[in-house]
């Protein structure tokens, strides 16, 4: 295991109804908690571990078809607060975090993981079939065996449950993190240098539980966007100056997106491509069938680090992205996802690859992530008018949240139409410093 972390538009043929959501979370999951309780953090800062877990909480779906949450204590023992079963809202689950005793003593890692294992993912305590199955283990200190207490970890992953490991403070032990979390540590491993600043990580870890995929493709929510039929080719900056957080967070907006997307051969297909200093073919729209195979793949793309080369990534993504080999359609819209850092070495080929795109019958939206983005560069890639063509979201963590945004904008918006089409196939293109 390496690394960890520490801390527009759709256009469709035709145009569908769209439900409103009261949150960017849509996952079905069974998450235990599992929270350090022992003298190493103290009662003061007990409290602190809870109101993360609170916070995140907070950023879930919490429903008899969405999210359910259980909470496991630990100090010299380890004890069950509530059970899967026992709290069908965030509010009443906010309510129970509240009355959890402190315990005191020793760190028991191992006794809690175990006690996760054989007790609470079980059909008494209100475990479902087939959906994702999740420990999150928030943790001040470090166990007195870390062979075993890794040992106990594997076991859990081998039983199909992923586990997240969140470090607090310098009393951890990296390591034994890395060796607790299912890979990548990138993904499932948090740390915060303090327990003030630890509630912060519930911004990103809510999100990052929710884009979970449900072992059972039934268990996928329902497709709202209004795209019905079109060829979808994501293109993902992968470049150094994005970073590996960033990057996850570019996953999670691509996941948000094409849960919205109704997938399949004579609707919407899919496609990905990601570039640094290079543009690389991830899979084409024509390789998987499903949504849920969609996601699934997504989960598999690596961060790749280097340089970037916008304008060829463009070129590459018009030229072999929609050719017919890759699966594109001839008379279906083409939209192409196109996220990057915006730090392009050519900014004249950046809008000359734009005008191609234009001519080839491709509308631009263009979204710069953050302050202090390059405005003529963004510019230079929307189509007219900017305000309606342009979106600059504070930062990453602000994108999984606004793939519905998107989808309506481009749905509700007035964009030339082209012949054979009854709306303009869009690039999304997507920027940050």
């Amino acid at each position: 295991m390496e690394g960890r972390i520490v801390v527009a538009v759709l256009t469709a043929i035709v145009l569908g109804n769209t439900r409103a959501q009261n949150t960017a979370c849509s996952g079905y999951a069974d998450v235990v908690f599992v929270v350090d309780s022992s003298d190493s953090v103290g009662q003061a800062d007990y409290q602190k571990e809870l109101d993360l877990v609170k916070q995140t909480v907070n950023q879930m779906n919490v429903a008899q078809q969405g999210m359910h949450v259980g909470l496991v204590t630990y100090g010299s023992q380890s004890q069950t607060v509530f059970n899967l079963k026992d709290h069908g809202s965030a509010a009443a689950i906010n309510s129970a975090i509240d009355k959890a005793p402190f315990i005191g003593g020793s760190e028991d890692i191992l006794g809690a993981l175990n006690r996760a294992k054989t007790q609470m993912f079980t059909p008494t305590a209100g475990v479902r079939d087939k959906t994702s199955r999740i420990v999150v283990l928030v943790t001040g200190g470090r166990s007195s065996n870390k062979a075993l207490t890794k040992l106990r970890a594997e076991e859990l992953r081998a039983n199909d449950i992923d586990v997240y490991s969140v470090g607090i403070g310098n009393g951890v032990d990296v390591d034994e993190l890395n060796g607790i979390a299912s890979d990548p540590d990138t993904r499932y491993v948090y740390t915060a240098d303090n327990f003030d600043s630890a509630k912060a990580l519930a911004g990103v870890l809510g999100p990052k539980i929710c884009n979970e995929i449900p072992e059972d493709p039934q268990f996928l929510p329902p497709p709202t966007g209004c795209l019905q039929k079109a060829d979808v080719m994501f293109l993902l900056d992968s470049s150094s100056t994005i970073g590996q957080t960033n990057f996850q967070k570019l996953e999670d907006f691509m996941k948000n997106t094409v849960k919205n997307l109704d997938v399949g051969p004579d609707k919407v297909r899919v496609g990905l491509m990601q570039y640094s200093s290079f543009p690389s073919m991830e899979f084409p729209l024509n390789l998987h069938s499903t949504r849920y195979d969609v996601l699934k793949a997504i989960d598999q793309v690596s961060y790749m680090g280097g340089g970037a080369n916008t304008a060829d990534a463009l070129q590459y993504m018009r030229q072999l992205g929609f050719s017919q080999n890759s699966g594109a359609r001839p008379d279906v819209p083409r939209v192409a996802i196109v996220i990057t850092d915006g730090s392009s070495a050519n900014s004249a080929a950046v809008s000359t690859e734009a005008e191609n795109a234009r001519r080839d019958n491709i509308g631009l939206i263009a979204v710069g992530v953050g302050p202090n983005v390059n405005t003529a560069e963004l510019q230079a890639i929307a189509d007219d008018p900017d305000s309606a063509h342009m979106f600059n979201p504070n930062d990453y963590a602000s994108l999984a949240g606004l793939s519905k945004q998107i989808i309506d904008a481009a749905c509700s918006g007035t964009l030339l139409k082209m012949p054979g089409w009854n709306k303009t196939p869009l690039y999304i293109f997507m920027t940050s410093i």
